[in-house]
């Protein structure tokens, strides 16, 4: 996952159920480029008992070691600016395998996001877009489950499925 942030929730979540359902991926690394925020998402990967490297990794200087060596990227709701956009757009054609795949959740609303997109398309890399189910209206009952993305929905949100050149 790039981009993970203090939660790494893509990577816990991929960790968490692959481990319920007895698959063991070669692995699972969760990346982030500021220090703070890579000590918190250790603490989460410690708490929730689930095998995620933690990593630091500058989109703007992947390491030799690194080049290639992912099969899937995830990442999401992690640029905030163009320049952000295009770092992370280099780091992925960077770091994915040829015919990897990666899925990433864009917000509709964020600067960057249309550059990124861009920029991908130009690299080759070909998008999908998938669906992201309706969910009934909110409840006040306490005892059922909700989802909810930052922003308080997943309103204005998309997942996209990129196929590599």
């Amino acid at each position: 996952e790039l981009g993970a942030g203090s939660a790494g929730l893509p990577s816990l979540t991929l960790a968490s159920v692959s481990q319920s359902l007895g698959f063991s991926p070669r692995s699972i690394a969760a990346t982030d480029a500021i220090d703070e925020v890579l000590q918190m998402l250790q603490k989460n990967v410690s708490g929730n008992n689930v095998c995620v490297n933690v990593q630091n990794i500058n989109w703007n200087s992947v390491p030799s070691s690194m080049v290639q060596s992912a099969d899937c990227i995830l990442f999401a709701d992690c640029i905030y600016t163009e320049q952000g956009g295009l770092a992370l757009c280099h780091a992925i054609h960077k770091i994915l395998r040829a015919e990897g795949t990666i899925i990433g959740v864009l917000p509709d609303f964020r600067v960057g996001v249309t550059l990124f997109e861009a920029e991908m398309r130009k690299k080759g890399f070909s998008p999908t877009e998938i669906p992201i189910p309706s969910l009934p209206p909110a409840t006040t009952n306490k005892n059922k489950r909700q989802f909810r993305c930052a922003g308080g929905s997943s309103t204005n949100y998309r997942i996209i499925w990129w196929s590599a050149p």
